[in-house]
Order: structure tokens, then sequence, then C-alpha cells
């Protein structure tokens, strides 16, 4: 996050390598590295019915279709990300069946099924092309500007809902979230890529990808953005003279960059990833002093990734993979006392190494067994807290590292055209935290071609970070819980998928969770924050979605989702809300190269941590964009919030502040390049691999 020292150097030299690797070969760019017209099909020149038969890798680790995979799926397409405009992770998350997003100005969380407390959200996995990119200090993933990957590099994201610890351990237990970049193989040429906003939004980024000697193939992309933020935020709590009656100015910028190199040659993947942003906090956490700019935070984030992957004669395959990864937070905070302003610092430095096999092979009864095993092992799991004004002073420094392993299995069994049941567990094993088995099933039944029957159980945990149980400030804000337990879910949904015709699929689910030793951040009677377990949460719900190719390539989509979660005593989750809506509508114009696109998200009433109601939400926003013009350019123009809807989110940061306002209306506009289209250089006009027949190559783990 924000601090003032030089750059560790883990991140430094990943961003080092990176950045003059991918200057050297933009310099080196040239028209004869060209756009290739051989990449995989547009998936939305497709019919519904070939939609559905989409290869997914992140349900089971292979390659299986939406309609085999052991749980309810949602896949966002490259074409869907550049329809709509979606600039971040969040935003293309926002519009999935069920989830919603929301920010304190701070970071964005993301929310599905009635989970989204606030406070650092680590129910989830995200991963990049099968990597976690959660940190070892906080659990936690990036999904706003301060995830690291460009959305312009993503060919795909898979949404797995339900539990996932029985494949992926812990932290698994509403969601799994797989970033799937696009293959250095489909992407040939320089592209450059240019972004403003209403909010002051400025990005610029370029990218490139060639064919190296002896097959191998290489793209590296980068990019820095400065955004101002909102020029003024309104806190009716802190309406007085001595905070400026509650406005705070030029409080929301962040700035930062992403660096990504992805080199693949036969079998074997280096992908590497850096990112750093530095966020202007308007409110932080504790009473630090308000509209203080000098108060803020840096989140730094990267990984080295070697992976081999192969194909093997009898219908086996096997995965293996090793990574380092880093984290760094930097937090600068200060506050009023007596003798002045307090200068508070944090540092929380991560670093750790994991390694991961996997072996898929045919059983003696006509299905198939995936057995697996991973390793992690902390090098770093450094929290330290002083203050440097008026005096020094040593306030937290403590280095717990833990190491982790687990080993899993999972059996698959196809009967006849109608049944396949599919069974897994896993057992991870953390020698500074608990144990855990986290077992799944489905039944997945097919009584016609076109319609899916899905009954499907599985067990989640979530293991306490150490943030939740070594950190304190001395009683400043803050107390620590190292006697805290992991908690666990268990997860049972029905699911319902049917192609009614070549034009119109609807889908529906039911489920119902219970969670158990739920981790609350809570504010203890002396208004300090502390993390217990603190209760146990029921959550049931309901979810249809419809999707219509209507006449002239016009696509429409809605969903909606109806849910409560409720504590043992009865209360209502905070930002909890029982209706969660989506509305899209895409319409081509000028043969197609234009694209007028439209959506609407409905959140129903939610709570604050404080007990307040917060009312419902309608969001509508319109994006226009094009493909590929003459001369390479493609332009993106939106409106988010187009009818400048006033509303509040909730927020944990504050025993004072419980709720943020969000966003007015804003605009941006992106402009990008890519360099002309080579000629076909493949033998007898043959089509080179597509990101689709490569796809097993970027399995989870």
């Amino acid at each position: 996050m924000a601090g003032s020292g030089a750059k560790p150097p883990a991140i430094s030299f990943l961003a080092s390598v990176t950045a003059r690797l991918l200057f050297c070969l933009i310099a080196a760019g040239s028209p004869g590295w060209a756009q290739n017209n051989t990449r995989a099909p547009d998936l939305t020149d497709l019919s519904l019915a070939q939609l559905g038969t989409i290869e997914i890798t992140s349900a089971s680790l292979h390659a299986e279709t939406l309609e085999d995979a052991p749980a309810s799926v949602t896949v966002i397409t490259a074409e869907e990300i550049r329809r709509f405009g979606y600039r971040t992770l969040a935003e293309a998350l926002s519009n999935v069946r069920g989830m919603f997003i929301s920010s304190d100005h701070t970071y964005v969380s993301i929310g599905i099924r009635g989970f989204s407390l606030p406070g650092f959200e680590t129910r989830f996995i995200v991963m990049v092309n099968g990597h976690n990119i959660g940190d070892n200090i906080s659990d936690s993933a990036a999904v706003g500007n301060d995830f690291p990957v460009d959305m312009d590099l993503v060919e795909r994201i898979e949404v797995v809902r339900g539990a996932s610890s029985a494949l992926y351990g812990s932290n698994g237990m509403l969601t799994t979230i797989n970033v799937l970049t696009r293959q250095p193989a489909d992407v040939h040429g320089t592209g450059v890529r240019i972004e403003t906003g209403s909010l002051g939004e400025r990005k610029i980024g370029a990218s490139t990808s060639f064919a190296l000697p002896r097959g191998a193939n290489l793209l590296v992309s980068g990019s820095m953005f400065n955004n101002a933020g909102a020029h003024q935020l309104y806190f009716p709590e802190l309406d007085t003279p001595q905070t400026n009656f509650g406005r705070a100015i030029d409080m929301d910028g962040e700035k930062g960059y992403h660096l990504f190199a992805d080199l693949t040659w036969k079998n074997w993947e280096i992908l590497a990833v850096a990112g750093d942003r530095v966020k202007t906090q308007p409110i932080s956490w504790g009473d630090a002093r308000f509209n203080d700019r000098g108060t803020r935070a840096e989140d730094s984030r990267g990984f080295l990734e070697l992976a081999y992957t192969k194909d093997l004669p009898g219908d086996r395959s096997l995965s293996w993979r090793t990574s380092y990864d880093s984290y760094r937070y930097r937090g600068i905070y200060r506050y009023d006392t007596s003798d002045g302003v307090d200068d508070s610092r944090e540092r929380d430095y991560g670093d750790w190494m994991e390694s991961t096999f996997t072996y898929r092979l045919p059983d003696f009864a006509h299905g198939h067994v995936t057995v697996g095993a991973d390793v992690r092992i902390d090098l770093r799991a450094l929290q330290n807290a002083f203050d440097v004004e008026p005096q020094p002073d040593e306030i937290l420094l403590v280095d717990r590292r833990d190491r982790y392993a687990g080993i899993f299995a999972q059996q698959e069994w196809s009967w006849g055209k109608h049944w396949e049941v599919k069974v897994g567990a896993r057992y991870d094993r953390s020698w500074l935290k608990r144990s855990a088995v986290s077992p799944r099933a489905a039944v997945i039944y097919k009584p016609a071609p076109k319609t899916d029957l899905k009954l499907l159980f599985s067990r989640g945990f979530r293991n306490p970070s150490s943030y939740d149980m070594f950190w304190t400030d001395n009683g400043i804000s803050e107390l620590a819980n190292p006697s805290l337990r992991p908690e666990t879910s268990d997860t049972y949904e029905f699911d319902f998928d049917r192609e009614v015709t070549s034009r119109v699929r609807i889908g529906a689910s039911a489920y119902h969770y219970r969670v158990s030793n739920l981790i609350e951040q809570i504010y203890t009677d002396g208004g300090l924050l502390q993390y217990v377990n603190a209760d146990r949460v029921r959550t049931a719900g309901a979810s249809f979605e419809l999707q219509c190719r209507l006449p002239a390539a016009i696509d429409l989509s809605s969903s909606i989702e109806f849910q409560r979660s409720v504590f043992g005593t009865g209360a209502v989750l905070p930002n909890s809300p029982g209706q969660v809506g989506k509305l899209r509508l895409s319409v081509p114009l000028w043969r197609d190269r234009l694209r007028l696109s439209a959506g609407l998200q409905a959140l129903g009433q939610r709570t604050t941590y404080a007990g307040a109601t917060l009312p419902w939400v309608i969001l509508p926003e319109v994006v226009a964009s094009t493909k590929s013009l003459p001369g390479g350019l493609q332009l993106s123009a939106g409106i988010k919030n187009l009818s400048n809807s006033f509303y509040r989110e909730p927020s944990g940061l504050t025993p004072t502040v419980d709720s943020m306002i969000g966003t007015g209306r804003t605009f941006y506009v992106n402009v990008a390049w890519h360099s002309a289209a080579e000629p076909d250089r493949t033998p007898s006009g043959k089509q080179p691999p597509s990101s689709a027949t490569s796809a097993c190559s970027k399995c989870g783990r």
C-alpha cells in the first residue's frame, strides 16, 4: 500500500525483470508481429447450445463442460468483458448471478449468497491460471485495481459456486474464481491502450507477444494508472467545523502498476505477475485524522511460477507446479494526540513457496480418479507496527510462520447417458492452525440431452489468518485473538439447467448453507476491533436465470436471487441483501462493428454493523464498444450509475462511520490499438491450436 520506503527485494526483482523485458519487446514491435486471425472463435457467435459445451477447468482440476461440472458455474468470456466494458475483476463479477460488490474507498469486496461481511472477506478463492493470489497475512484476494492482471489479458473467468475446500483447501467456502489469461500462442503483435474518465482516471498499458525459437511463445504486458477519484466525499457523522464539516477533499486517489509475463514451451510454462497499488484513504481504520492526505495504504503482490502439464497414454494426465509468492503491505496512519500528530506505520511482509502435484487416470469401472498433493511453506509472515512521531515506538513485531500440507482424491463415474456421480475429499494439515477434512459429492442426472439436474454437497473451511489471530496495536484500535478456531460451512444445493430452444436457456438453483464458528470482526465494549468466533450462520436461497438470443443477434440475459442469511440469534447478517437482480442487453449496430450494451443491477435492503437499514439500490449502466476498426483501433465508452442514484454501502472501518457514500454517475473512454493482422503462416493453411484446445495447461492447481 502506500509507504515512502524503497520497494522490497522480491517485488522489485519481479517488477524490474518484467518491466525491462516488456520495454525491449515493445520497442522491437512491428506490424510484422501482428494480431493473428487464427484466434479461438468468438464465443458470442455460437448458439446457446454450443455455449453450454464450453470447457472449464476449475471445478474438477481437468477440462469438462458446464453440464458435467459438479457445481453451479458461470463463465465470463473475453467478448463479454469487451462488450460491457469491465475494467476490473470486481466489475465483471458484479454482473454474475447472485454476486454483488461493495467498497469502503480503500478496498472493493465481493459478496455472494448473502455473505460480504465488512472487513477482510476471505471466504473466496481467487486464482490466476489456477494460482491462488491470496496472501499469507490476511488471506484476502484483491478484485479492484489492486488485482494484478489487466482485464484485456483475460480469456475467460470461471465462477464456481459452493465450497471448494475438497480441492483447494482453506478459504474455499463460498465460491472459487479462476481468471484465465490468453495463451501466448494465440496472441501476436503489439497493442497499446489508453483510458480516461470523469473521476480523473488515467491509465496506459501496452502488450506484445510473438513466437520464439524452438516453438516457444512469449506474452508480456504492463500498465500504469493514476486515478484522482472523487473530488469530495461527505460524511455526515463527522460534520463539525474541526473536521471540515465532514467533507474529505481529494482523498480518494490511487496509483499503481500491473506487470505480466507468460512464457510457454512445449509442456512447460513460466508465469510472472506483479502489481502495486497506493491508495489514499478518506476514512482509515480507527479514528485517524480526517481529511489528512498523509494516511494511505499500499499493497504489492507478485509471484513467479513454473508449471509442467502432460497428457499421457491411456487417458492419463499429470500436472506439477511450483511457485514463489511475495506480498507487501505498507500503511501510514496519522492520529491526533495531546502531543500533536501521531505518525503510525505498518509493515506486513509475506513470502512463501508452494508446490502442487495432480495426477488423473482411468479406474476399472469406466470412471476416472484424480489424486494430488500440495505443500506450502511460509518464508516470512511478518507483521510490524511502529510509531515514527512524536517519538519512535515499537508497537507490534510478530513473525508467526506456518507450514501447510494437503492431499486430495476425486472419483468420477458415468453410468450410461443419464447419470454421473462424483465424490472427493481432502485432508489439510497446518502446523500453526488446526487440521481439516473436506468432503464433497455430486449426482448429475441428464433426463434429456438438453436438460441437467444436479444434487450437490460440499464442505468448506477457513483457517483464521495470521492477521485475525496476531494483529494488535496495544489497545489503540484492535486486539489480537490467538485462540481463534477455523470456521466451516456445509452446502446443500440443487441446480437445474435446460436449453428450451436453440435461442432460449433457463436455469435455477436452490441452496442451503450452514456455517459454524463464524470468524467475525466485532467492536468490544471498549470500542476496539477484534476477530472472534462469534456465531453460526444459516443461509437459504433460490435463484433463477434466463438467457435469450433474439433476432438480429440481440442478446438478453436476466437473473434474480432471493436469499436470507441469519445468525443463530435470527439477526440478518450485515451487508446481506435479500434480493439481487441483474438484467443485461446487447444490441449490434453498424454491421456488428458497434455494440450498444446496457445493464441493470438491483440490491435489496442491507444493514450496517451498527444495525442501520440501507434502502434498495438500482444501478443502470450503458456501454458502446467497437470491434477492431480499420487501422487496428478499438473504442469503448461507458456510463456507470446512469441514473446518478444516491446510495450508501456498509463498511466496518470505525465505530463512528459504518457506511460510505456510493459512487454517482461517472463515465469513461477507452482507446486501444493493435498492430495489423499477419498472414497465416501455418503449413497448408492449417489452424494452430486455439486457447480452447490448450485449456488443460491452465487447470486449477
